[in-house]
């Protein structure tokens, strides 16, 4: 995110081999994660794979917010190729989460996010209600900016002045801070 993509990918891979080489199932997951979720924040869409796999190991792993949390970064990563797909993820964490009785604060956003690509304006406006309230209670003033803003996004159209409000919210909590894609400069245009 801060302009390292390539080395970023280039470390998730070395993770991956590492964890392999280790039989470490937990942390070859993350990493494919992390690669997926590099590659996602940039558009390149030849993760899925890496996202197959990912899912599938995290199947394997014991408790719920290790499982889920693989879920929902691997679901942004799907978003832009497939968000059939990856809405079917995120509604997957969001059933494991629920049955556990958790949060996780990232959740919401990509949730959000991915109902937003999908033309879903009504789950999306849903999600970031959510994510705005988790990312308020957990205390993640960038990503909170971020989700007022897009929030406002879904609402412009309808109710500018609503819209301009949760912008500027959203910039007063987190000045200059938007969350990656350029469906989102896209969005807020």
């Amino acid at each position: 995110s801060q302009r390292h993509i390539a080395e970023s990918i280039t470390l998730a891979q070395q993770a991956v081999s590492l964890g392999r080489a280790h039989g470490e199932t937990r942390w070859v997951a993350l990493a494919l994660m992390q690669s997926a979720l590099t590659r996602g924040l940039i558009g390149d869409e030849t993760a899925p794979p890496e996202i197959d796999e990912a899912i599938a190991l995290a199947r394997r792993l014991e408790g719920p917010l290790p499982t889920a949390g693989v879920y929902i970064i691997v679901s942004f990563a799907l978003g832009p190729s497939e968000p059939e797909r990856a809405l079917s993820v995120v509604r997957e964490a969001i059933s494991i989460l629920g049955k556990a009785g958790t949060r996780d604060p990232g959740l919401w956003p990509i949730a959000g996010d991915i109902a937003t690509r999908h033309g879903n304006r009504r789950d999306a406006i849903e999600f970031f209600a959510k994510a705005i309230d988790d990312l308020h209670w957990s205390g993640h003033r960038p990503l909170l900016g971020s989700v007022l803003g897009r929030t406002g996004d879904l609402l412009a159209d309808d109710d500018p002045e609503a819209a301009a409000v949760l912008h500027g919210i959203g910039d007063a909590v987190a000045p200059g801070y938007v969350m990656a894609g350029r469906h989102v400069a896209k969005d807020r245009e």
